[in-house]
């Protein structure tokens, strides 16, 4: 992989780690869920919610980490890109 390469890889890696990380950590742990217009009805979809933004917050470490590990784990690129499409 050439340098070039290598850094437009990693910024599209921490581009994608910083915009799933930061907004699904602070839905996660809010305590209203929801967006407005579109608010859970009950418990079971409060929970849904919890969980997709549980989900958006282990992918963006994911990818952080794969960014962080570029050359060494060129298995979890190929994880990361599995669970996203």
């Amino acid at each position: 992989m050439t340098p070039f390469h290598k850094m437009i890889l990693c910024g599209l890696l921490l581009f994608l780690g910083i915009s799933l990380l930061f907004p699904g950590g602070i839905e996660l742990f809010r305590l209203q869920a929801g967006i407005p217009g579109l608010e859970p009805a009950g418990i079971d979809a409060l929970n849904h919610f919890r969980t997709l933004h549980g989900m958006m917050t282990g992918l963006g470490i994911v990818a952080l980490w794969a960014c962080w590990n570029i050359e060494q784990s060129p298995e979890l690129l190929l994880g990361l890109a599995v669970i996203i499409a």
